[in-house]
């Protein structure tokens, strides 16, 4: 599948269940966000399954509603992504968009989307309710019928303004060949009327007849009897088409299916010479009533090593006595295509479009690779960009576990940091006994002792709104009030030394296991802060507060905190 459905089902889940499901979704599945999103990569099935698998066991949800919900968004990011107008230019109504929908999606293989899978649909109307439609759906992706339902459920919402309901009538598998099988699901459509409309019934002036149920009265210009082209002529201007009947036999055939299929020389079968590849189903007299307005692809089979696999796409005629008209030509999509076909551009008609789309998707290629290669990069620099982020993150913490962040700002912004404050509070605090347990113990147990300590502190100093200075030693130095000022500044720093006393008791004493105890002294007055060195910058306070705060410290009592008289005023 295609990064366009990728990107459909994030956006999806993004709107609805927000950026933290998102992640934890890209956690479990191990996507990445960049490279498996982009919109014209084409990745595996079972990538895009398994993926859709983790999304609706993770999110909680049925398959169902998450398919059909995916669905309905589809067509939301398709208008968004530009192809709303040709979406919306299919039919002058929901019966006659279905019939069409088949040709936009041959129509995108061809061109924006090359070895796209789409599905098939085919569309009939009942004879009895003109509001009841009946859609038959073929995937050769089993299961994916509720994505389908959500899809046109928003295309006739978006385009025609209608409400509708769907059931499932059926669902059954069919060989269209050899080896290969389609899922086929029938829909009974029942178009309710526009949403706009209270009663939801569909005026007369809005159902519109569709094509294949206008009668066209025979000509009168005519002579009976009288053929006004022969079968030589019809060939040269049509040279690939054939002529079959009920059973599937070939009576016509143009020089153009001679050269494709060279060792033909009688009338076979239809499956003898090629194979249906769309619409995905069997090829029948009944499926092939079914698909009538549909451009239909035969591939060749029996044709030369270099003719066989050849697509011929065209529409079918029906004449009388039952008899079906192919008119197609070669589906070749660039010049080595023509070349490895053994085909020249005369060989297909002057009127079949195929020769200007040849030429465009020579210089169309070019684009698409040239895109696909700037959607690549995009998501590099992207994914590189969101690298360079988390560094920046994890250098900012860094940073900012060293000086203030608006410290750390100004500075990266080249400014000078020294800045004087009338009052602010600082604290210090020291273990009491510290140098008998340094000389006793081993170093390792002096950090785990320091680092246990400090690290209840550190996280004291966040609830308390003050800033750690530094730690030397058993020596813990705090301020409030610097560097942000704040008229509380005393009261958050008692605040702080209340609790780093009773977080001490919290440590044991490594020799004797005993709550350890510290000395607090806390001082108010003014001071000096500024950033002092290059190599190892240090966000550093002077002053006389800082002084008196440390020899309250000193003259402290243990277990207690030492309050200067300005601090308690």
């Amino acid at each position: 599948m295609y990064g366009l459905i990728h990107s459909c089902v994030k956006e999806w889940v993004l709107n609805n269940y927000g950026k933290n499901k998102w992640k934890e979704i890209l956690e479990i599945s191990g996507a990445d966000d960049e490279q498996t999103f982009l919109n014209f990569q084409c990745y595996p099935d079972k990538a895009t399954l398994d993926f859709i698998v983790i999304v609706v066991a993770h999110l909680g949800i049925s398959l169902e509603y998450f398919l059909e919900g995916v669905g309905v968004h589809f067509v939301d990011f398709t208008i968004e992504k530009g192809y709303g107008e040709m979406l919306h230019t299919l039919g002058r109504n929901f019966h006659a968009f279905l019939d069409n929908l088949d040709y936009l999606h041959c129509y995108l293989m061809t061109t924006a989307f090359p070895g796209i899978v789409m599905p098939s649909f085919a569309c009939t109307e009942d004879q009895n309710d003109p509001n009841v439609l009946y859609v038959d759906y073929y995937s050769r992706r089993e299961g994916l019928q509720a994505l389908a339902i959500g899809a046109l459920r928003g295309c006739a919402k978006n385009f025609y303004n209608l409400a509708v309901r769907f059931e499932v009538i059926f669902t059954t598998e069919e060989k269209i060949n050899e080896t290969d099988t389609v899922h086929h699901v029938r829909f009974k459509v029942t178009q309710l009327g526009r949403l706009d409309s209270p009663s939801l019934a569909l005026a007369e002036t809005e159902r519109v007849t569709s094509p294949a149920s206008v009668e066209v009265a025979p000509s009168s210009l005519a002579p009976p009897n009288v053929n006004f082209i022969s079968t030589a002529e019809f060939s040269a201007i049509h040279p690939y088409h054939f002529i079959f009947d009920k059973n599937l036999s070939v009576k016509q055939y143009g020089f153009g299916i001679g050269v494709l299929c060279p060792s033909v020389r009688s009338f076979p079968a239809v499956n003898d010479l090629m194979d249906l590849v769309w619409p995905y189903t069997t090829l029948s007299y009944e499926n092939v009533e079914r698909f009538k307005n549909l451009v239909f692809q035969f591939a060749v089979t029996n044709g030369t090593k270099k003719t066989e696999g050849t697509v011929l796409r065209g529409e079918l005629v029906f004449l009388v006595n039952d008899l079906v008209l192919f008119l197609g030509n070669p589906m070749v999509n660039s010049l080595k295509e023509l070349a490895d076909r053994s085909l020249k551009i005369s060989d297909i008609p002057r009127s079949d479009s195929t020769r200007e789309l040849i030429l465009l998707k020579h210089q169309r290629s070019t684009e698409f690779d040239l895109m696909q290669r700037l959607e690549a990069t995009t998501a590099e620099l992207k994914r590189t960009a969101a690298a360079l982020e988390r560094e920046k993150e994890k250098t900012d913490r860094l940073l900012h576990s060293m000086l203030p962040p608006e410290v750390a700002h100004k500075l990266k912004g080249g400014s000078h940091v020294q800045e004087a404050f009338e009052s602010a509070t600082i604290l210090f605090s020291d273990i009491v006994t510290f140098t008998v347990i340094a000389s006793k113990c081993e170093p390792h147990q002096i950090v785990m002792l320091l680092n246990e300590m400090y690290t209840r502190f550190d996280a004291a100093t966040e609830s308390n709104c003050v800033y750690k200075v530094e730690t030397i030693g058993d020596a813990y130095m705090v301020v409030g009030g610097i560097p942000t000022r704040a008229p509380d500044h005393a009261t958050r720093v008692v605040g702080q030394a209340i609790d780093m006393v009773r977080l001490a008791r919290e440590v044991a004493h490594p020799l004797t296991g005993e709550p350890v105890q510290i000395r607090v002294g806390v001082h108010t007055g003014p001071a000096v802060a500024g950033v002092v060195g290059q190599k190892m910058p240090r966000y550093c306070l002077f002053g006389d507060t800082v002084n008196v705060a440390s020899r309250m410290e000193s003259h402290g009592v243990p277990g207690r905190i030492h309050i200067s008289a300005n601090c308690k005023r």
